[in-house]
C-alpha cells in the first residue's frame, strides 16, 4: 500500500467486513449509510416497523432529517443534495487511485462495494463511473 488513504481503507475492511458479513443472519439488520442519508425517513419507518417498534405518538415528518450534525455544522463543503454529499469524494479521486482502492477491496473479498460507486452494490444507486482493474500494489 502506497498511500495513507490505501491504509485507512484497508482498516476499514478489517473493521467493517465482520459486520458486512454477519449482516446475512436473520437475526440482524443492516442499515446502509448511504439508504439512510438518501431517504431517512423511510428507511427509519421501514426498520422500525420490521423491528416491530411502537411510535404512536412520533411525528416522524417533525423531524429535520436534513439538519446537519454538529461534526460538520460549520463545513462549507456540506452539500444540500444527499446524492451530492456522498458522491463528492468521487470528484477528488482519479482512476489510478479507484483501481487502487478496488484492488483493496477485492483482496479482502468485499462484495458490496466498489470503489467506483458511492452507493452499496444492493442499493439502486444513481451511476457507476468507469474504471479498469489492472493496477497492482
Amino acid at each position: 500500500m502506497q498511500t495513507r488513504l490505501e491504509q485507512q481503507i484497508a482498516l476499514w475492511c478489517i473493521d467493517n467486513i465482520p459486520l458486512i458479513e454477519h449482516s446475512k443472519a436473520k437475526d440482524w439488520v443492516m442499515i446502509h449509510y448511504e439508504r439512510l442519508v438518501s431517504n431517512p425517513k423511510a428507511i427509519l419507518k421501514e426498520k422500525i416497523d420490521l423491528c416491530g417498534i411502537p411510535i404512536e405518538g412520533i411525528d416522524l415528518n417533525s423531524i429535520d432529517f436534513g439538519k446537519a450534525s454538529r461534526s460538520v455544522f460549520f463545513r462549507e463543503d456540506l452539500k444540500s443534495n444527499p446524492s451530492e454529499q456522498l458522491e463528492k469524494f468521487l470528484l477528488n479521486l482519479d482512476d489510478e487511485t479507484l483501481n487502487r482502492i478496488q484492488i483493496i477491496f477485492d483482496y479482502f473479498g468485499l462484495q458490496v462495494y466498489r470503489a467506483d460507486n458511492a452507493y452499496p452494490l444492493s442499493y439502486d444507486s444513481p451511476r457507476p463511473l468507469g474504471f479498469n482493474n489492472n493496477t497492482s500494489f
